[in-house]
């Protein structure tokens, strides 16, 4: 049997409202002007793919954009039957395993479209990377001695780049919204970050956002579950650290640079996230960093609470996931309101949290 995520010694209400470090890295500023001069010249494009999509790992590829460092990434657009122009499109963004392309698609009803991107190195994108997730440290490890050379900041750049070529595609009449979950989740605020002030990016939904609060976690004591039995970015990040301490130092700077917590702060556009109070593959107090740190006004951004991200909590737990992914599409449908939709799904939160604690 399958243990409970921890709690990392900290209550559930400690857990929601841990705020990171927010001190930047001296390379912090510099490293991501000289990012935003570049992505900035580049030219995306949302291409046709009229080759084999099985050479790019995903055989659901119908679409490539041009991205940094002249490395082609896979997507998916699905445009409702009958549709010549969406009323939005919604940009979705994949886990650490993602599952195969497909024409899944719950925003279709309300004349969304929808593209799904591989970032570089995932199935879908491996034009000229290659499968990195199988690469001798992990995808998330990629390069991180160097960050001018980690994967990560190219991923970012994916993302913006995808959005550019949306822009492009479909015209500035049709609103962009961000979708993504765990590592998806993450690579969307850090993208939201870079396009802050662009107007690019309308509206996003989150859950259980990864890749923050690295200097909390790093901090954790040894033989926490964080950095024992742990899966994906966390296993592959301490196993790295531990064959390199003599630049550990580096290592843990890099990260600070790539930050979701913070780039959050730069984030003000209406969003709707998922947390868990407990989760040991995304830590939960981590992704609650994210979302305490995002300048999005108070009545603008609203979070459900499940009780296990990462893991199977049972009935209850499940109905509130589902309930947070039926949220996502009606906060990402440009028809609705968001400040409408927060003050109805805040008092129906307080009437249900009354009524439980009089049962």
């Amino acid at each position: 049997m399958l243990s409970e995520p921890t709690d990392f010694a900290m209550s559930p209400i400690s857990t929601l409202s841990y705020v990171a470090d927010p001190t930047l890295s001296r390379r912090h500023s510099p490293f991501w002007a000289r990012w935003d001069e570049v992505v900035e010249s580049i030219n995306p494009g949302l291409i046709e793919f009229q080759g084999d999509a099985a050479i790019s790992g995903d055989p659901g590829v119908t679409h490539t954009i041009h991205s940094l460092g002249d490395v082609t990434i896979g997507a998916r657009l699905n445009i409702p039957a009958g549709v010549v122009k969406p009323s939005a499109v919604v940009l979705q963004l994949h886990g650490y395993e993602p599952e195969p392309l497909s024409d899944d698609n719950p925003w279709e009803s309300v004349s969304m479209a929808t593209l799904q991107v591989r970032v570089r190195g995932f199935a879908g994108s491996w034009f000229e990377t290659g499968d990195l997730k199988r690469s001798e440290h992990g995808w998330f490890c990629h390069g991180l001695l160097d960050l001018n050379s980690w994967i990560l900041p190219g991923a970012v750049a994916d993302v913006v780049l995808a959005c550019r070529a949306l822009e492009e595609r479909f015209g500035r009449g049709v609103p962009i919204m961000l979708s993504g979950e765990s590592f998806g989740g993450g690579l969307a605020v850090m993208a939201a970050s870079r396009l802050a002030g662009t107007g690019l990016v309308d509206r996003m939904a989150i859950g259980l956002p990864s890749m923050g609060a690295w200097r909390w976690r790093l901090a954790q004591p040894p033989g926490a579950r964080i950095d024992r039995g742990a899966v994906g970015i966390n296993a592959e990040v301490f196993s790295f650290l531990n064959l390199h301490r003599d630049r550990e130092e580096q290592i843990v700077e890099n990260l600070s640079v790539c930050d979701s917590a913070i780039h959050a702060r730069r984030v003000r556009i209406p969003s709707l996230f998922k947390l868990a109070e407990r989760d040991d593959v995304v830590p939960a107090p981590a992704a609650a960093a994210v979302y305490n740190a995002l300048g999005t006004d108070a009545g603008l951004k609203f979070r459900e609470i499940v009780s296990h991200g990462h893991f199977d909590g049972g009935i209850a737990d499940g109905r509130r996931h589902a309930r947070w992914r039926s949220d996502a599409v009606e906060f990402l449908d440009p028809a609705s309101a968001p400040a409408l939709l927060i003050h109805r799904w805040s008092a129906e939160r307080a009437e249900q949290e009354r009524a439980a604690g009089g049962a």
